[in-house]
């Protein structure tokens, strides 16, 4: 059987839980205990512990009533509470997802060229060291996969190569250079 009262002229359930709200609700409500969780992160470098909890809370209460949800307190600091270890996990892997994102990145181009059995290989220096490599080289910044291997190609070589064909893709990481 649900209590209701009139409040501010609003008939309320008081006895209304989580599960009662509307799904639109509930992702709402979801997505600020999200976000709320990263701001305290930001804020502090850390996680919410227990003793924290009921700072996000208030906060996503605070943001609750100001979008005329009616559902009592103690639903949302018991839903953080089963909810914060996943809402932590979450809002970590989008932390090393945005560190990933403003990594530098390094574009490059290698060209294997072959000719009567033959294959073109150049030297360059890396790292004070002379090294045996195919021709390539950095991509600038506007400038498609197919122009800049042809253009380093011919930059190292003197060779104007038409129709270069991608073979792959090629992942590593360096420090500072994803």
């Amino acid at each position: 059987m649900s209590k209701h009262a009139r409040v501010n002229g609003k008939l309320l359930q008081l006895n209304k839980t989580y599960n009662n709200l509307k799904n639109k609700q509930k992702e709402k409500i979801a997505h600020w205990m999200v976000e709320e969780t990263e701001m305290f992160y930001e804020k502090t470098g850390a996680f919410p512990t227990d003793s924290d909890e009921f700072t996000i809370v208030d906060n996503v209460y605070a943001r609750i009533e100001a979008a005329e949800i009616w559902i009592p307190y103690d639903e949302i600091a018991i839903r953080y509470s089963k909810k914060r270890e996943s809402i932590c996990r979450s809002v970590r892997k989008l932390e090393i997802f945005n560190a990933h994102l403003h990594q530098q990145t390094a574009m490059v181009t290698m060209c294997l060229v072959c000719h009567n059995d033959k294959v073109l290989v150049v030297e360059k220096i890396r790292r004070k060291r002379p090294v045996i490599t195919f021709p390539g080289g950095d991509v600038e910044p506007h400038e498609s996969f197919f122009d800049a291997v042809v253009r380093n190609v011919f930059e190292q070589t003197g060779i104007l190569i038409k129709n270069p064909a991608m073979q792959g893709i090629f992942h590593w990481q360096q420090e500072g250079v994803a």
